[in-house]
Formats: structure tokens, sequence, C-alpha cells
């Protein structure tokens, strides 16, 4: 809103009969207490802004690390469930049952990769990866 005495000022330049095409500057147009009026409101409604963004990507944060510490319990009990799996199949020994756990959930245990041994072939598999005297002639010299 602009006050009586800023008014009429507009009105004067507005009416004025005046030759010479002189800008007014913007000191002349708005008073000093107007123009910290509207950096107080803007700047106001920047602060405020700045606090619900700065509320709202907390509890994003809050979130976000709640959901780390959750899945870090489960793959810290997954983990668990599958050493005494591979304990069972006799994998691995009880002395690398033990892993030691990281202090932050985002450094995981490294996976071990165990190789099983290489089966023995069945009689049926044998028979019939080796040729058959009946099915394949042997070429004779």
């Amino acid at each position: 809103m602009l006050s009586a005495l800023e008014n009429h000022r507009w009105f004067n330049l507005l009416n004025s009969k005046s030759t010479s095409h002189e800008v007014p500057l913007p000191s002349s147009l708005f008073s000093i207490q107007t123009l910290r009026t509207m950096f107080i409101s803007v700047g106001g409604r920047v602060e405020e802004t700045l606090t619900t963004s700065q509320s709202s990507l907390a509890q994003e944060m809050a979130a976000i690390r709640a959901c780390q510490e959750q899945m870090f319990a489960t793959q810290t009990q997954h983990t668990a469930i599958l050493r005494q799996i591979q304990h069972h199949l006799g994998i691995i020994s009880p002395v690398e049952h033990s892993i030691p756990i990281p202090p932050e959930p985002s450094h995981a245990p490294p996976f071990v990769h165990q190789t099983m041994p290489p089966e023995e072939p069945t009689i049926g598999e044998a028979e019939a990866a080796e040729p058959s005297s009946s099915h394949h002639p042997l070429a004779t010299i």
C-alpha cells in the first residue's frame, strides 16, 4: 500500500507539465520505510520457506536413517542364517563363522564365495559321454 505522501508524489509526477524528461529515482518514488517493509516481507517469506524445507529434509533424512538401520539389522540376520546353513552343509568351519560387524551400516560384510566340489558323474551320464561300440564303430587301420 502506498502512503498518502507517496500517492501525492505519483500524482505530481503524472500531472507535472515539466518539459524536462527526467526519470525519477527509485528513492523518490518509494520511501525508505516502504522499501524496508517490502524487503522484510519478502525476507520473512524466504526464511519461512527455508525453515519449512530444512524441516522436511530433516524428516526425510531421519526416515532414511531408520530404513538403513532396519536394512542393516535384516542383513545381519540373513548373514547369520547363511553362516548357519553353510556350517550345516559343511562348507565353512565354525572358526570362519565369526565375522566382525562393521561400525556403519554402509559397510556390509563381504560375501564369502565358496565353490562346491565337482560331483562324480552318474553311470548314465558316463555312458552318454562315452561312445558305444554299437553306435560308433571304431575305424581300423
